[in-house]
C-alpha cells in the first residue's frame, strides 16, 4: 500500500483537501476566463543561425548550420543533420575538428540555449573561451564529478580550481532536446590591468534545476584555448569531441552604469488610501530630504510620497518591478509605469515597461503601508535587474529549508495544489515510485501533468502556507505536460480537444483510484458509457513510465479518441517511436489493438497525436512507454 511518513500523513491530507475546496470555484473561473502574461524580462538577443556568420572562421568542417537533426538514443555518437537553418551542428568526422568562437565578445553575460547530446558524446560551453560549463550525456547517471553535464570543468592542472560537480543531475535522454541557462560576471582589473576579482558562475541552471551557484574560477579551465584572462573575450563552443546540436542561443551583456536616483523628497500622509492621489487634499504629516528609497521613512498606516529624479545612462526600454504590502504606485514623467492593484501580497511582483531617453525623469513612488514591505527594482539597456530600494525597505520572510517527502521501499502518493502552467491544480496527485521515476496527475482531467527523474516532492509550503501557495514542489529537472485529458469524444478528427475541464461541469463518472498488490494507483472513471482504467508503472529499465490505458464500452455514443502526446512539434522518428513537443520526450512501444495514430495541427500552432478508438469493439487497450 502506499507509504507516506507517519507524522505528515494526516496533516497533509487534512490541509490539502480543506485547500481544495477553497479553490474550486478559483478553477473555474480561470477555466472560463484567460489573462494576459506580464512582461517580466526584456528580450534578449538572438544569435542568428542562419549561417555561420555570427563566429569566427571555425577553421574546419565540422561545424554547420541545419533545419532538423535526429540522434537515435541507443546508437553512441548518431546525430544526424536536414538541410535548413536555426539549428547549429557540430559533427566530427576526422582529426581536423575545431572549437567555434563567436564575433561578440562578452564580459557579464546572461546566457541561454537548447543543446542536444547523442548517446555518449561530449561537448562545452565556453565563457570568454576560458570557463567551461560541460554538457554530456549524463542522462540518470548517479555520482556524479565536474566532468558531467553542467558540471565545471577544472584547471589544467586542478590545483587552483577542482572543478565543481554539478548539485544534481537534471540531463534528459540521448537525442531531447536540453535546456541551458548561465549567468556569468567577468573577472575585473583595475586600471594597470591587475585583476581584482576573479571570474564567477553566479548560477547555472539545467532543464529548470539549478545545478550551480556562486562558484568562482580563478583561472582558465582545463579545455580552453588560452592561459590568460581578460575583461571582454568570445563565447566557445566546443566542437572537437563529439557531435552535438545547438539552438535558440540568446544572451544579454551587461556594460552600463546604474541608474542614478537624485534630490528625492519625501511626504506622509496619515490613513490608508487605495487610489492614487487620493490623499492630495490632506496637508502631509512629516516632510523631508531623503538619501534612499525605503518605506522606514514612514509607518504603517500612512501614505509614503518620494519624489525626486532617475538619470538614465542609456536610451531604451526599461522593465520596473515592485513588491510591497500595500498599494503602490510608480509614476515616471507623469505616467503611470507600475502599479500592483492595492494587493498586500509583498512576496508578488508586479511588472511595468517604459520607454526612457537618456537623461533625468522626474518620479513620484508612492506607498500606502498596509505591511511594512516596499521593493523597487528595474533592468535596462546593458543593465541587469537592479534594486533600487534599501535592504532594510523589503520585509523578508524566515527561508524554510525545503521538507523533502521520501520513497523508500514503496510507491507514495500525495495529494494537494500543483503549480502548472502558472496555475495550482487542486486536484493533483503526485506518485513517487523507488528507484526514482514520479509524476503528477489531474484527478478532474484525467490526464498527466508533470513527470520527472530523482527527488520526489518538497512539502515545506503544505505546512507553512494556506490556499493556493500551499503546494507540492516536484523535486529534480520536472517535464511538464500539457495537463490535458487524456480521452474525449470528438464530433471528427478536426473537432477541438477539450482544454480544460472545470469542477463543476465535469463529463467523467464513477472516479477513483484502486491499489495493486505493489502499491500503484489504477485511475478509473467512465466516460460516454466507457469504462476506463489509467495505469502508470516504471519501465523496467526505470528509463521512464509505461502507460496502459484499459476500456470496456457499453454501447457508446459518438468517437471516442486518446490523445497520445501534444506540443509545439511532433515527428515519427526513423526507429518507429515519436518525439513529442519538439523532442521534449519521446513516445515508445506503442500498442493500440490495431488502431493507428495521427498528428494533426490544431488551431493554436500546436500538434496533436490522436488515436481513434473503434466504438464497436467492446474492449480495447491503448499501450506504451514515455521517455525522458
Amino acid at each position: 500500500m502506499f507509504t507516506v511518513i507517519p507524522m505528515y500523513r494526516e496533516i497533509l491530507f487534512a490541509l490539502s483537501f480543506l485547500a481544495t475546496i477553497a479553490a474550486c470555484k478559483k478553477q473555474k473561473e480561470e477555466v472560463q476566463e484567460s489573462e494576459t502574461k506580464p512582461i517580466t524580462y526584456l528580450p534578449y538577443i538572438p544569435l542568428k543561425l542562419e549561417d555561420l556568420n555570427e563566429f569566427q572562421q571555425p577553421g574546419a568542417g565540422n561545424w554547420d548550420v541545419a533545419g532538423n537533426v535526429y540522434a537515435d538514443r541507443h546508437s553512441p555518437n548518431s546525430l544526424t543533420a536536414s538541410n535548413g537553418t536555426g539549428i547549429l551542428t557540430s559533427l566530427p568526422a576526422n582529426d581536423k575538428n575545431a572549437n567555434l568562437l563567436t564575433k561578440l565578445s562578452h564580459g557579464d553575460i546572461d546566457l541561454e540555449m537548447d543543446f542536444m547530446m547523442p548517446k555518449g558524446s561530449n561537448s562545452g560551453v565556453l565563457l570568454q573561451s576560458r570557463y567551461e560549463v560541460q554538457l554530456s550525456d549524463s542522462w540518470l547517471k548517479g555520482s556524479l564529478t565536474p566532468e558531467d553535464c553542467g558540471g565545471i570543468a577544472p584547471d589544467g592542472k586542478k590545483k587552483a580550481f577542482p572543478g565543481s560537480a554539478p548539485a544534481e543531475g537534471a540531463s534528459k535522454a540521448p537525442g531531447l532536446w536540453q535546456h541551458l541557462k548561465i549567468s556569468f560576471k567577468a573577472p575585473r582589473f583595475d586600471p594597470t590591468g591587475k585583476k581584482v576579482a576573479d571570474a564567477r558562475f553566479v548560477e547555472v541552471v539545467l532543464n529548470g534545476v539549478q545545478v550551480q551557484k556562486d562558484v568562482v574560477v580563478p583561472t582558465p579551465t582545463q579545455s580552453a584555448p588560452y592561459t590568460d584572462e581578460q575583461a571582454l573575450a568570445p563565447l566557445m563552443l566546443q566542437g572537437d569531441q563529439g557531435p552535438v546540436a545547438f539552438k535558440n542561443i540568446r544572451y544579454k551583456v551587461y556594460d552600463a552604469a546604474p541608474i542614478l536616483v537624485q534630490n528625492v523628497h519625501y511626504k506622509l500622509f496619515e490613513g490608508r488610501h487605495y487610489t492614487l492621489d487620493a490623499w492630495r487634499h490632506l496637508p502631509p504629516a512629516k516632510t523631508g530630504k531623503a538619501d534612499s528609497l525605503s518605506h522606514l521613512l514612514g509607518e504603517e498606516d500612512e501614505v509614503l510620497v518620494l519624489e525626486g529624479q532617475m538619470e538614465t545612462p542609456r536610451e531604451g526600454d526599461y522593465l520596473f518591478k515592485t513588491s510591497a504590502g500595500g498599494p503602490v504606485w510608480l509614476v515616471i514623467d507623469d505616467s503611470v509605469v507600475v502599479e500592483n492593484g492595492n494587493s498586500r501580497d509583498y512576496n508578488r511582483f508586479f511588472y511595468g515597461k517604459t520607454s526612457l531617453s537618456r537623461g533625468k525623469h522626474n518620479f513620484r513612488l508612492a506607498y500606502s503601508n498596509s505591511d511594512k514591505s516596499l521593493s523597487l527594482e528595474y533592468e535596462g539597456p546593458g543593465r541587469p535587474w537592479t534594486v533600487l530600494t534599501t535592504p532594510a525597505s523589503l520585509r523578508r520572510t524566515g527561508e524554510v529549508a525545503p521538507l523533502a517527502l521520501l520513497v523508500e521501499e514503496e510507491p507514495v502518493m500525495q495529494r494537494g495544489f500543483l503549480l502548472h502552467q502558472s496555475a495550482p491544480k487542486p486536484y493533483a496527485a503526485s506518485i513517487g515510485i523507488p528507484g526514482g521515476v514520479n509524476y503528477a496527475y489531474d484527478l478532474n482531467a484525467q490526464g498527466l501533468l508533470n513527470i520527472w527523474h530523482g527527488k520526489y516532492i518538497d512539502v515545506s509550503n503544505m505546512w507553512r502556507e494556506r490556499g493556493e501557495t500551499q503546494l507540492e514542489i516536484p523535486l529534480g529537472a520536472s517535464l511538464q505536460l500539457p495537463g490535458l485529458p487524456t480521452l474525449a469524444v470528438l464530433k471528427g478528427r478536426d473537432t477541438a480537444w477539450p482544454a480544460a475541464i472545470g469542477p463543476d461541469d465535469n463529463t467523467y463518472t464513477d472516479r477513483g483510484y484502486r491499489l495493486t498488490p505493489d502499491g500503484l494507483p489504477v485511475f478509473f472513471y467512465t466516460l460516454n458509457k466507457t469504462e476506463v482504467e489509467d495505469f502508470l508503472q516504471p519501465t523496467p529499465d526505470k528509463t521512464g513510465l509505461t502507460r496502459e490505458i484499459s476500456l470496456r464500452s457499453h454501447q457508446p455514443a459518438g468517437q471516442l479518441y486518446c490523445l497520445l502526446g501534444s506540443g509545439s512539434a511532433i515527428e515519427k522518428l526513423p526507429n518507429g517511436s515519436y518525439a513529442i513537443d519538439n523532442k521534449s520526450y519521446y513516445l515508445e512501444d506503442l500498442q493500440a489493438s490495431g488502431a493507428s495514430p495521427t498528428i494533426r495541427q490544431v488551431s493554436n500552432g500546436q500538434y496533436q497525436l490522436l488515436l481513434p478508438l473503434n466504438p464497436k469493439t467492446k474492449t480495447a487497450k491503448v499501450k506504451y512507454s514515455i521517455i525522458w
